[in-house]
């Protein structure tokens, strides 16, 4: 699940829409592609989380066009997301 807020900048930072997504990904090979760390978590590879998490985003940044229609904000630009900046650091490659 993803929750979101959009807001502009302004001296009183009110959110001009909020969201909430949830998505669901099926991995036929989970077991083979994810591995349990020594504190027993389950860690999935990068190279999976990246589309996932891009997809994720995607899906938000359609669904804030589609609530902001017919508003004054229907034509403004969402900021694009590097989800290289919000997947943790230390999750180990595939393979």
């Amino acid at each position: 699940t993803i929750k979101s807020s959009l807001s502009r900048i302004s001296e009183i930072t009110e959110p001009l829409a909020e969201l909430e997504s949830f998505n669901e990904f099926i991995i036929k090979n989970f077991d083979q592609i994810a591995k349990k760390n020594e504190k027993g978590s389950t860690v999935v590879p990068q190279q999976i989380l990246i589309p996932i998490f891009t997809i994720a985003i995607s899906n938000l940044r359609g669904m804030y066009a589609v609530k902001l229609e017919d508003t004054i904000y229907s034509n403004a630009l969402l900021p694009l997301i590097d989800v290289n900046q919000i997947l943790p650091m230390n999750v180990p490659p595939l393979g």
